[in-house]
């Protein structure tokens, strides 16, 4: 007998409905809408009132959204541009990374939780968020100047950074061990996928492209087409080689670059995808990644959560400050670009989402995850726009060409 899925439409209608009103609720208050789609979830899902909750189609429609998020994010990223600061990002993005990884591992190690709970929590706090630095960069208006160049180049560098440093951990945990044939086989995968999707965005999807326009595809509807089958088929890939959709999201949306489509409808076509994902797919996975929150984290974990929220905190500033330095940038510079890598709320939500669903975290330590999120994003804007303001005032703000 077929086992039917298990879905509701007015459960989806009410989850959809609530996360609509709560992104617009945030982003009025000049904060990312995935900081209130979490809230949401938490408020009107299990943890509290109990009107919404998850099955299997909303696990299902939300996976789809996590894996269309992370291909838009591929089709937004413009390596050209950002070859001018990419030295100064780069050594800023592992800085911001690094440290609070360290941190956040011995923390966990300190207080008794095992290496590969470590390990997670680690990357997790690392990322900084994509969504929200460059909305900040436009509202505050700096986004012409090195600082608002830095802070992008460090949010898209830390989006690959940490994708492939969790795309080798789950891996290492899913083998078992640490042993130096397990960290093969996971780099082996790692490089396999890796080349086949090169082999595929460099050379068959541009001929493929060039053919059906010529003769059978028109239109931006046959190209969205072609684009979500290309982001689908790339986290088929990802899966097949043990790795995580949303790795194979993002590579698909950096092979799919403008030159490949008619004149005039790469723009629309990020568009549509911006819309199908973050209009409609990606707030149903925020949403239900808060029906996982435990409040037991404040009782049972309290330690753990101060700790880790000032390993986050702290590290990404430490880390983005001494980087800056290295890079020859002004401590003042150093100290706020320190300051606006704490944006999070996106691709780390997504890893402790899809960590706590493989069983690397618990939910306690998953809640640990997303009250860090919520306070140190929500700390950003107000930081930066008091240390842009700093900068101005000192004559330290520099030019994108310095």
């Amino acid at each position: 007998m077929v086992k039917l899925m298990t879905f509701s439409f007015l459960n989806l209608l009410l989850i959809l409905l609530i996360a609509w009103v709560a992104g617009l609720i945030v982003t009025r208050l000049g904060y990312p809408a995935v900081l209130g789609e979490l809230a949401a979830g938490i408020v009107f899902g299990p943890p509290l009132l109990g009107w919404i909750h998850g099955d299997e189609g909303i696990a299902l429609l939300g996976r789809l959204g996590v894996l269309l998020m992370m291909l838009y994010v591929g089709m937004r990223v413009d390596l050209t541009d950002l070859l001018r600061s990419a030295a100064a990002a780069l050594l800023i993005t592992l800085g911001g990374f690094l440290v609070p990884f360290g941190l956040g591992y011995l923390v966990n190690l300190g207080l008794g939780g095992d290496a590969n709970t470590g390990l997670v929590l680690g990357t997790v706090i690392g990322v900084t968020a994509l969504a929200t630095l460059p909305r900040i960069t436009v509202d505050l208006d700096f986004v012409e100047t090195r600082l608002g160049q830095t802070l992008i180049g460090v949010a898209l560098f830390s989006v690959a950074i940490s994708l492939a440093t969790y795309t080798l951990i789950s891996g290492i945990i899913e083998a078992g061990n640490f042993d130096l044939i397990g960290l093969v086989a996971v780099l082996g995968r790692l490089i396999a996928f890796a080349l086949a999707a090169v082999v595929i965005g460099k050379w068959l999807l541009p001929a493929l492209c060039r053919r059906l326009f010529r003769t059978v595809l028109a239109g931006r509807t046959a190209a969205a087409s072609l684009i979500f089958l290309t982001g689908v088929l790339y986290g088929l890939l990802a899966e097949a080689a043990g790795l995580h959709v949303i790795l194979g999201g993002f590579l698909a949306g950096l092979f799919l670059e403008k030159d490949l489509f008619p004149a005039n409808l790469f723009a629309p076509l990020t568009e549509l995808v911006r819309d199908v994902s973050l209009g409609f797919l990606t707030p149903i996975f925020f949403v239900s990644a808060g029906f996982a929150f435990s409040f037991g984290a404040f009782q049972s974990n309290l330690f753990l959560l101060v700790l880790v929220l000032v390993a986050a905190f702290s590290g990404k500033i430490i880390g983005g400050l001494v980087c800056s330095m290295l890079a020859r940038r002004g401590w003042r510079e150093g100290l706020v670009l320190g300051m606006g890598i704490n944006g999070r709320g996106g691709v780390d939500v997504v890893l402790a989402g899809a960590s706590l669903s493989s069983g690397f975290i618990s939910a306690e330590v998953f809640s640990v995850l997303i009250f860090t999120t919520f306070l140190t994003t929500l700390s950003v804007p107000i930081l930066l726009k008091w240390g842009v303001g700093w900068l101005r005032r000192d004559g330290q703000l520099a030019g994108a060409d310095s």
